[in-house]
């Protein structure tokens, strides 16, 4: 991996844990190299096998890549497209409810109805017994869990 920070480079391989860094490219490379070959041996010497991922990266054709926290234009157009897809199903959800109301000759959905069931829904949890209360409480936790992690990536998407 290479990233460019306040005019030095960094030559980084996460599976080592090998970093190096050079006011060139070519300068941070050689010592990455260096520094890379000195681990093995010294891991070879103890008698450690260490995961490789192959033989050496060659050096970069590019003399300065993204630096970390930045995305290309495909990244960031595909999640564009990702964020609009999914804003175009939530949107549909919303326009099928609101059509089958519309269509089933009934009166339209209104803020008021909104409010009364809400209040309805209220009313009929605390009416629950203590043991489905719990039940509800757990089922609750759990799709807030396992929902939390894509509303933080919607809120904040991850560097590539």
């Amino acid at each position: 991996m290479l990233l460019e920070r306040g005019g030095s480079f960094f030559v980084y391989e996460p599976n080592l844990g090998v970093i190096a860094s050079d006011r060139t490219v070519e300068g941070a490379y050689r010592k990455f190299t260096s520094a890379k070959r000195a681990l093995v041996a010294e891991a070879e010497r103890a008698g450690l096998a260490l995961r490789r991922s192959g033989a050496p990266a060659p050096l970069p054709a590019r003399s300065r890549q993204v630096a970390a926290g930045q995305r290309g234009v495909v990244a960031e157009l595909s999640l564009f497209v990702a964020k609009i897809g999914i804003f175009f199903l939530v949107v549909g959800g919303i326009g099928a409810v609101v059509a089958m109301t519309v269509g089933s000759g009934g009166k339209p959905l209104g803020m008021a109805d909104v409010a009364d069931k809400a209040a309805e829904i209220a009313r009929d949890v605390s009416n629950l017994p203590p043991e489905k209360k719990a039940l509800l409480r757990q089922s609750v936790g759990v799709v807030s869990r396992e929902l939390g992690p894509v509303f933080g990536a919607w809120r904040s998407p991850p560097p590539q």
